[in-house]
């Protein structure tokens, strides 16, 4: 990163604390940018609710249901409703873990 004039921007496919904790530790770029989607599930809504100036929810999780998390997202003329639940609306369902481990 030292030898470029220009901000390298990393971290989309990126999806454990450690590999931003490496890539920090490297000094390997100025911008980290996870992707929630990937790397927590649909906290992107929360945030999002948060932004004034938020315009758009990339998310592919709408397509079908996902059967690992307790709250299912909700779309509604052509907006995601915020989850009406507590937490961040990344909760696994007990029998998913179950039938994983098992």
């Amino acid at each position: 990163m030292q030898a470029l004039d220009i901000p390298i921007a990393i971290g989309e496919n990126y999806y454990s604390k450690h590999q931003f904790y490496d890539a920090v530790q490297a000094g390997a770029a100025s911008v980290l940018q996870p992707d929630n989607r990937r790397a927590g599930g649909p906290v992107n809504v929360n945030m999002l609710c948060a932004i004034p100036n938020a315009i758009y929810l990339e998310s592919g999780s709408l397509k079908h249901e996902n059967k690992m998390l307790v709250t299912q997202l909700k779309m509604v003329d052509g907006e995601v409703l915020l989850p009406d639940t507590p937490g961040m609306g990344t909760e696994v369902r007990e029998d998913f873990i179950a039938h994983r481990v098992n």
